[in-house]
């Protein structure tokens, strides 16, 4: 539990008093137990500390969509709860034996009285992961709305190498075609005549681009 970003720079003793403190607790889901439901009442804030969940809405036709993975140290439902929206509109499934670390919205964004440096500090770090993933959001959408598919490959090489040349990506081929919105073939392909061109070196996860 302690080795996520929500208790970073903080020491575990410090921890276990702010769980008890903001009434901050953890729940096991079994593979494939529903962790949130469509128009379910929450105010809460989700952390995975162990395994996988996967995050559904609906589309225009009313269909249900998977939309996101998500892992260890992932935070879900803030999008809704931090506006204000007390309904879920997602449905959060577990993909395998998880644990989540719940935290009441209110209590964990208001300080005590006390003032404690380490829920202020705890609140930066809240603020810092939601951050990360607006960003990580903000990435994906430039990147798909590149409408060829060797312009949504180097996009997203370019944004993960950071400003290296040379790097590994946090995904296999299925999820890096999943991520790209493109049909696995076809990334594939994609990849291989890029590699011909001169464009990347690759091998499994680890890329070298020279563009």
């Amino acid at each position: 539990m302690l080795k996520v970003d929500l208790f970073k720079d903080m020491p575990n003793s410090d921890v276990m008093s702010l769980l008890s403190c903001l009434g901050i607790k953890t729940k096991s889901f079994k593979e494939g137990a529903l962790i949130l439901d469509f128009g379910q009442k929450n105010n809460n804030l989700f952390i995975m500390l162990s395994g996988k969940a996967v995050v559904i809405k609906k589309n225009l036709l009313d269909k249900e969509e998977a939309v996101e993975e998500l892992k260890t140290n992932d935070i879900f439902a803030h999008d809704f709860v931090c506006q204000g929206q007390t309904k879920s509109p997602v449905k959060v499934v577990a993909l395998n034996d998880c644990e989540i670390l719940i935290l009441g919205y209110e209590k964990v964004i208001t300080p005590c009285n006390k003032v404690c440096q380490y829920h202020l500090l705890l609140i930066k770090n809240l603020i810092s992961m939601i951050a990360r993933k607006n960003s990580a959001l903000n990435t994906k959408i430039d990147v798909v709305g590149k409408r060829f598919a060797r312009d949504r490959i180097m996009s997203f090489l370019k944004q993960s190498a950071n400003g290296q040349t040379t790097f590994e990506i946090p995904y296999n081929r299925e999820k890096m075609a999943e991520f790209l919105a493109l049909d696995r073939c076809s990334l594939s392909r994609e990849l291989s005549n890029m590699q011909k061109d001169g464009l990347i070196l690759f091998k499994k996860n680890r890329f070298k681009i020279n563009f």
